[in-house]
């Protein structure tokens, strides 16, 4: 799958979906296949993230003994669903109290939601917000969409031009020029 849960949710979120459907159509031009695919990679990922979500809150709840269980389980695992408890409901379950009550090591919570950034950050135009969007004029993009138009991505080290309609790096942008470009726009 190409986009991110972010975008995911921006596609099926009904605030949201309206806007980031006729970006995608913008983006992909008369290729209206492309617009179906990111809404079916968006339900894809719905999904997933529903059931792993099941399948975690059966872990929890599933019944008095689930302490015992939650002991078996890998460090890694217990963390994950305790932080994943206390997102989803500011709080964790019993079972997880009491497993932090007997020391058993968790990672600070607060350390965990810090860590998690976006993989890449999108330039943007300044006074609106929206994708800072190139096209070529003379030839597609190498991805072979049939698309013209790209945008640049920063993953802290590198900027990447990304085709629109696939969301697929299509180059790097050589070390030289990084620095005049992230004074370009905003990058979010």
């Amino acid at each position: 799958m190409n986009i991110s849960i972010e975008e995911a949710i921006r596609i099926l979120d009904l605030e949201t979906s309206a806007d980031a459907i006729a970006e995608i159509e913008y983006y992909a031009g008369s290729n209206r296949d492309k617009t179906i695919e990111k809404v079916n990679e968006a339900c894809a990922i719905a999904c997933d993230v529903m059931r792993e979500h099941l399948r975690d809150v059966e872990t929890m709840f599933s019944d008095k003994e689930c302490y015992e269980d939650l002991r078996q389980m890998s460090h890694e695992k217990v963390v994950d669903l305790f932080f994943k408890m206390k997102k989803l409901f500011n709080k964790a379950c019993e079972c997880c109290d009491k497993l932090e009550k007997e020391n058993i090591e968790l990672t600070d919570l607060n350390e965990l939601i810090n860590s998690i950034t976006d993989k890449r950050k999108t330039q943007c135009y300044k006074d609106d917000g929206k994708v800072w969007c190139y096209y070529s004029s003379d030839s597609l993009n190498p991805c072979g969409c049939g698309s013209n138009c790209y945008h640049y991505e920063f993953d802290g080290k590198k900027i990447y031009g990304v085709c629109n309609a696939c969301d697929t790096d299509i180059y790097e942008m050589k070390n030289e020029f990084v620095k005049e470009k992230l004074k370009q726009g905003i990058w979010k």
